[in-house]
């Protein structure tokens, strides 16, 4: 089973939060706050919160961790 690609589920807009980290389209989510993802069934779950959320990606087959700030 393979992790979430962004580009089949998303295309960030700009100043979005996701865009503020840093998160591009190209990016393998592998993790949020430390839950495996492997499709969009539990990410929508996670999204709703006002924490930070801590994503963990795969970009050009290196393993990156970044910080997603809500914008609530």
């Amino acid at each position: 089973m393979s992790h979430l690609q962004l580009n089949d589920m998303f295309n960030f807009l700009q100043e979005s939060p996701a865009d503020k980290a840093g998160i591009e389209t190209r990016d393998v989510i592998t993790h949020i706050n430390g839950v495996e993802i492997y499709d969009t069934g539990n990410v929508y779950e996670l999204l709703e919160t006002p924490e930070d959320l801590h994503v963990t990606l795969i970009r050009d087959n290196v393993q990156k961790l970044v910080t997603v700030r809500p914008d609530f």
